[in-house]
């Protein structure tokens, strides 16, 4: 299990209370990670212009938590980049300054007879060293220039208050009055005691400043680069709820990584917190279910969803058992690992309380009369756990029979037709 720390970009700085909670067969089932590897959504969001931009969308979409606030303010920075249709220009220039920055080159001598001496040497013959010290404060000064000018359009556009508040507070991290000065000013030819002020504020004095800058300036990347996703497929964001009970309800849900796409409306709530979903091979249970695990779990990372609207509780974790494997090198079974598969979830559920759960064709390991009948009791006791909300499928209907008096299961179909011997679904 990856118990997942509280959002920590604009502005957050508490831990949270009760984790949200995931695991790695939920990230593999939806398509996130695959054994740590980058997934399909993962490239679906990704449209960084940095290295550093791509590595703060992975972190983002590997830490889904549950305060509201927080939440909120990942997903208005989003929404703000949308609407503002924001596009960072960047390139190579932020490689270059990362390489300089972690250079072991000497940093130019602060003690003015020290640089006379150093720059003269490097008058006759220039050394490799001062080649990167003077490339690299140069490309420095140019990447945070341009990170200030981009706050300060951002500000002046009544950008959002979780990030105005950062926004407000980056003057503050360039302690250096004449580096403060530099960035503030025009770009122009640097003098000889502006480089040796800067590559010792850059490299050392001030290296975690502009190490925090920086990190800011990756994550406005992969915040873009979802803005930029969500705007070219019509994608929503997400509203959140404190209401006491657990309640999602979603309109024109989809899949994005499905072409031309059937949306669904669809809710579902603490009245009847467990949907029996069933419906013939082939006829969309699956990917709805991976679409409502999806959209519940992104929604958690402050992200936009594939859907019309959503609005969603605030949950502890999600679990989803979609595509669960046998274990050779074990010695499991399908049907073993199923069980056991069930056994870790309901740990879970006892222990964070308030999850969304989701089962794909139940025990498919075994034979129809054991999958039934191991359903059936695993069902109505899920159905009986207060607070979370609970999706399960499967194509053996007989099922559906002896669930009918349990007033928290409702029944979801996905109906196919046969129209000129060929099947027809209604997704």
């Amino acid at each position: 299990m990856v118990a997942q720390p509280k959002y920590a970009g604009l502005g957050s700085a508490e831990a949270t209370k009760t984790p949200f909670e995931v695991d790695k067969q939920t990230w593999k089932d939806l398509d996130l990670f695959d054994q740590g590897r980058h997934g399909l959504i993962f490239s679906f969001f990704n449209k960084t212009k940095t290295k550093g931009g791509a590595e703060a969308l992975e972190r983002m979409l590997k830490r889904p938590f549950n305060e509201r606030a927080e939440l909120e303010a990942r997903r208005d920075t989003i929404r703000f980049f949308r609407d503002r249709n924001v596009d960072l220009r960047l390139g190579r220039q932020v490689a270059d300054v990362e390489y300089y920055l972690n250079s072991i080159v000497p940093i130019y001598p602060g003690n003015r007879l020290d640089a006379l001496a150093y720059a003269f040497r490097n008058q006759i013959k220039e050394s490799p060293g001062h080649y990167t010290v003077v490339w690299g404060v140069r490309n420095t000064l140019s990447v945070l220039r341009y990170l200030f000018e981009i706050a300060g359009d951002w500000n002046r556009a009544d950008c959002p208050a979780a990030l105005a508040a950062v926004l407000d507070d980056l003057p503050a991290l360039i302690t250096d009055k004449r580096v403060r000065s530099l960035l503030m000013g025009t770009s122009g030819p640097l003098r000889r005691r502006d480089l040796a002020r800067c590559d010792v504020f850059f490299r050392r004095n001030g290296k975690s400043a502009i190490r925090r800058l920086l990190e800011l300036l990756y994550e406005w990347d992969a915040c873009v680069a979802v803005a930029m996703t969500a705007q070219q497929c019509d994608l929503c964001f997400p509203q959140y709820s404190d209401a006491g009970e657990p309640n999602v309800q979603a309109q024109g849900l989809f899949h994005p990584l499905v072409a031309n796409a059937v949306g669904n409306d669809y809710c579902m709530g603490a009245a009847a917190n467990l949907c029996f979903v069933t419906g013939a091979n082939m006829a969309g249970k699956s990917t709805f279910l991976k679409s409502f695990g999806l959209a519940v779990y992104l929604a958690h990372v402050g992200f936009p969803v594939a859907a019309r609207s959503f609005q969603t509780t605030i949950f502890n974790g999600v679990f989803t058992t979609v595509n669960l494997a046998d274990s050779i090198s074990q010695g499991y079974s399908h049907f073993y690992a199923e069980v056991r598969r069930v056994r870790e979830v309901v740990g879970k559920i006892r222990e964070k309380r308030r999850v969304v759960v989701i089962f794909d064709e139940l025990f498919r390991g075994t034979n129809v009369k054991d999958a039934t009948d191991a359903s059936l009791q695993v069902i109505d006791a899920l159905a009986g756990v207060e607070g979370s909300l609970f999706l399960v499928s499967t194509h053996i209907v007989e099922i559906a029979a002896g669930l009918q008096e349990n007033a928290n299961i409702f029944f979801s179909c996905f109906a196919a037709t046969m129209e000129g011997g060929v099947p027809w679904y209604s997704y």
